[in-house]
């Protein structure tokens, strides 16, 4: 449970929840309970209303600043109601957190697939050879993830289009 002082803190600093438990996992605490490290932590609070880019998949990508320089890292957002387009990596792990919206996530390996329902503080995995393909819920606010590719993204050629779950609107 993180302490009314511990979220104070996190929320001077504009967190939204699913960073504010992200840190408190990532945090080394002292002996009386004073946060002794925070590690240095993307922020995504001022960003630019156009994207960088247009994934793939067909999402809307803002470059962000990575954590480590073996990974690359940007927000993904989806708008309400849209649908993205199925892909798979060739040579990339992503990592994934839901920081706004809701959705579902749909991944398949050989081996079998599922659905995710993403919504804010979500965490999963789109490990390479990974068939994924997400979708935002129909309302207002759009679906908004953070991403964390692992190495770094080497370009559009990445993705490799596949058959989905769903049809793709975009």
């Amino acid at each position: 449970m993180i302490s009314t002082e511990r979220l104070e803190i996190c929320q001077s600093v504009l967190l939204c929840p699913a960073q504010i438990l992200s840190l408190h996992r990532a945090l080394t605490v002292g002996s009386r309970g004073n946060i002794a490290y925070v590690p240095e932590l993307p922020t995504y609070g001022d960003l630019p209303n156009d994207p960088d880019v247009i994934a793939p998949d067909g999402s809307e990508i803002r470059l962000l600043k990575s954590s480590d320089d073996g990974s690359s890292m940007v927000h993904a957002l989806l708008q309400p109601g849209t649908v993205s387009r199925a892909v798979e990596h060739r040579t990339v792990e992503e990592s994934w957190v839901c920081v706004g919206g809701r959705g579902e996530l749909w991944r398949s390996t050989d081996e079998g697939e599922n659905v995710i329902a993403l919504r804010d503080g979500v965490e999963c995995v789109i490990p390479l050879g990974t068939r994924f393909q997400f979708r935002a819920s129909s309302g207002d606010r759009p679906l908004e993830i953070v991403i964390k590719t692992t190495p770094p993204w080497p370009g559009d050629a990445e993705a490799v289009r596949c058959k989905g779950k769903w049809e793709a609107t975009i």
